[in-house]
């Protein structure tokens, strides 16, 4: 199904409007290629405001957030309250091929206690809120955002990560290589007022730095063996209340053997973070039927979206290539 519709924050007029597309119950997608091409560093401008940042003027929520907090490092105490940075507005230049990223601020309190929310029903609750108080139905949110890869080898096989127990999210299901980008990184931090010292470079390299970060420290292929680095768009996962992430396709020289020696040493940083690393073909991938495809039922919400950001991509190829056969219009 598609359907018309402006990724906003409390401001909409400053977007255009984009094609969102929804194939599941679990994710969304928000293309950023166009005739099939897809964006570089050089096709993305980022800022970051206070403005930006979760709307808090709920005090009952405030207080949720608090004790969702208290009772995870209870459970986890080696928790950290990292800041992050937050998704408010993804503002497309079409004619320019550009498209501009309005940031905020959160941190992992802030998602946990509002994204990560156990029941559906509360995340519609806050939902509606959004939408009544600020006509933004994420405004209560943290979405924070996240990256993730697509990781293409010599062998034309695409790399997923089975999550462990240990991993705070989407056990045991299949997954892409995945990260987030660091505030700190562009010399911000917590409690920050000055934000325009992160300059809009600053925060794109940061961006695509995030994703070498995520591969190196989720699978051990370091930043130097990854290659071809392309925007593919946006994936919005409904059930953490459509939380955003900057999907990516990449490709590594490294072959598939040297790659499973590396991973199974468990040196990387994450490993922790899954149990198997599997390979599953290009053609897979790219063509199967989703309603055919085991592999795919069993892949987390954002790894779906990926992979049908990456079937947008083709699908606009092959319409060029109708295109060109058809010849010039008379």
């Amino acid at each position: 199904m598609n359907y018309q519709m402006t990724y906003h924050g409390t401001s909409p007029a400053c977007c255009t409007t984009r094609s969102l597309c929804t194939s599941s119950k679990e994710v969304s997608i928000l293309p950023f290629t166009k005739n099939g091409i897809a964006y570089t560093e050089a096709n993305l401008t980022a800022s970051v405001k206070a403005e930006n940042n979760r709307c808090k003027d709920i005090p009952k929520l405030e207080r949720l957030i608090e004790k969702s907090w208290i009772c995870y490092t209870e459970k986890n105490p080696t928790l950290v309250n990292k800041l992050k940075f937050r998704l408010h507005t993804a503002e497309d230049d079409e004619e320019n091929g550009v498209t501009h990223l309005h940031l905020g601020l959160t941190n992992c309190k802030e998602h946990l206690g509002t994204n990560c929310l156990l029941f559906p029903h509360d995340l519609r609750q806050l939902q509606t809120l959004g939408v009544l108080n600020n006509c933004d139905r994420r405004s209560y949110f943290a979405q924070w955002l996240g990256v993730g890869a697509l990781i293409l080898t010599p062998e034309k096989k695409y790399i997923f990560l089975r999550r462990s127990c240990e991993c705070c999210e989407m056990r045991p299901l299949l997954d892409r290589a995945s990260g987030c980008p660091d505030p700190e990184k562009v010399r911000l931090e917590p409690g920050e007022c000055d934000l325009a010292k992160a300059t809009s470079e600053d925060l794109v390299h940061e961006i695509f730095a995030s994703v070498l970060r995520g591969i190196t420290h989720e699978v051990g292929i370091p930043g130097d063996a990854i290659e071809d680095i392309e925007f593919l768009g946006l994936t919005f996962c409904k059930i953490k209340g459509e939380r955003p992430t900057a999907e990516f396709h990449v490709k590594t020289p490294w072959p598939t053997q040297k790659i499973i020696w590396n991973y199974m040493n468990r040196r990387h940083k994450l490993c922790y973070n899954s149990c198997n690393i599997i390979f599953t073909s290009e053609e897979e991938v790219r063509n199967t039927p989703l309603n055919h495809s085991m592999f795919f039922k069993g892949l987390a919400p954002c790894g779906k979206g990926a992979i049908l950001l990456l079937r947008e991509q083709i699908r606009q190829l092959k319409e060029v290539e109708r295109e060109r056969a058809r010849g010039p219009k008379v």
